[in-house]
């Protein structure tokens, strides 16, 4: 039983969002590969499959699930700044496809 339905669902908000921007990160990309751009969609994924359907399993206290949904939004922020970071670096050749040297 989920005991706070609007953390849930903020935290699976945020998923489908970084998954999406990991998607469109890729997509601008011509040439070669960023290899932890895969590692941070495996793990952003994880977040739903491993920390959110685990809440629909497993009976928790109130505090254990706050104690688990913030393990999950740790999980979740772990890719946040080096995301935004790309995002920046390839907006700045706006519809340019991007070639990855080297990575």
């Amino acid at each position: 039983m989920v005991h706070d339905k609007a953390r849930v669902d903020a935290i699976r908000a945020r998923v489908a969002a970084q998954i999406e921007l990991i998607n469109s990160l890729q997509a601008k990309i011509v040439k070669g590969k960023l290899d932890w751009l895969d590692v941070a969609r495996n793990q952003t994924q994880d977040v739903e499959t491993l920390f959110l359907r685990d809440l629909e399993r497993q009976d928790r206290s109130p505090g254990e699930e706050a104690r688990w949904l913030s393990f999950a939004e740790y999980m979740l922020q772990t890719w946040e700044l080096q995301l935004k970071q790309t995002q920046d670096q390839f907006s700045k050749y706006g519809n340019m496809g991007i070639e990855v040297v080297g990575a």
